[in-house]
């Protein structure tokens, strides 16, 4: 046995041990959600040091021009060196320790148009940096701990850095952990845009942060999808930050059949004047044991700005199933047909059978 599965085994353990933690509590009279399950609650030592790098687990398919790499091999890039020493604002340790033990640098040269497919195939905590050059247009997917590969306690950490000019198109497809914690970071340079479009499936406890940050006259569009199993509890953050004048677009979906909570956070910062920012929230219900929040934020710091935000939940109501039931479906199917339509832009991107498993036929 290596030190990361002692490490995994050792992790899960302790989190097993731990009471569960409260989908919401009363605290000075007002009810308080609870919004993470930080790792420091059940802090355990690292291992001192690891035999070699671990380049084992991830499986690459790509074409174009790219260079792949394990961490623990690149220490000699003074820019990478920095942001392997950066610690996680969130200061969940094992995110680091995905970083140093299980990690793959993934370079797009300037100008490339390169595809590349990342899976990963050895459930591990693991972490992967991509940094894209000057006016390169790359399409990278990446997936992760899928159905079928489930496993007890999962963590990731993926960045993405995109030089000035940039366009590259980003897929994220994971989750199925019992307990996740996951996180997707992105910078993005002068003129460069980019279009990110993520789905999570909720094990039994998951957290996932998104954080993007603008400079001038950048551009993202975003697709946010994540599914909330029976008995479950799914926590999804995914915030913009606006440095400069820069677009953002952020769509936010949740299909709810435990308890999840939706947070949509945008800012526009002091100096990015002409920004431009819409935040939206969508979340569907299914059964009456659902319970889901949704919390779409603006926190706007200059005047001259456009900026909006909606959301929307819900439950599958009786008449929409009368209607379908009515055209020969039957309530699984009415159910199907109607979280097609929520997850329609995900569906685009995730074949239908990845994004809800066996509650979608086909």
């Amino acid at each position: 046995m290596t030190d990361l599965e002692e490490f995994r085994r050792e992790t899960e353990s302790k989190y097993l041990a731990l009471p569960l933690p409260k989908w919401k509590q009363e605290v000075g009279g007002k009810i308080v959600y609870r919004e993470e399950l930080k790792y420091s609650d059940y802090a355990i030592p690292l291992p001192s040091a690891f035999p070699k790098p671990d380049t084992a687990g991830f499986a690459l398919v790509g074409k174009g021009d790219y260079v792949a790499r394990p961490l623990l091999e690149c220490q000699g890039d003074p820019w990478l060196s920095g942001e392997l020493f950066r610690s996680s604002d969130d200061k969940l340790e094992l995110l680091a320790l995905a970083g140093w033990k299980h990690g793959l640098f993934l370079d797009i040269p300037p100008g490339s148009s390169a595809f590349v497919k990342v899976e990963l195939t050895e459930a591990a905590p693991f972490r992967l940096i991509i940094r894209v050059g000057q006016k390169a247009s790359p399409e990278i997917k990446v997936r992760y701990f899928q159905s079928g590969k489930s496993v007890g306690f999962g963590t990731s950490l993926l960045q993405l850095y995109g030089e000035e000019g940039s366009r590259p198109t980003l897929n994220v497809l994971g989750g199925y952990s019992r307990v996740e914690f996951s996180a997707l970071e992105g910078r993005l340079g002068p003129n460069s845009s980019t279009r990110i479009t993520t789905f999570i499936s909720s094990g039994d406890y998951g957290r996932h942060v998104g954080r993007l940050w603008l400079d001038a006259g950048s551009e993202v569009k975003a697709v946010v999808g994540e599914y909330v199993s029976k008995n479950s509890f799914g926590d999804s953050l995914f915030s913009v930050s606006h440095r400069s004048a820069s677009t953002s677009d952020v769509d936010m979906r949740a299909a709810v059949l435990g308890k999840g909570v939706l947070r949509g956070v945008t800012k526009i910062e002091r100096g990015a004047v002409g920004s431009k920012a819409n935040l939206q929230e969508r979340v569907l219900m299914v059964g009456n044991e659902a319970k889901a929040v949704t919390s779409p934020s603006l926190d706007i710091y200059e005047k001259d700005v456009q900026a909006k935000h909606g959301s929307w939940a819900g439950r599958i109501g009786s008449n929409e199933l009368f209607y379908l039931r009515s055209r020969g479906l039957n309530e699984e199917q009415a159910v199907a047909l109607v979280l097609r339509g929520l997850f329609e832009p995900l569906l685009s991107v995730f074949p239908a059978a990845d994004v809800l498993g066996d509650t979608i036929d086909g």
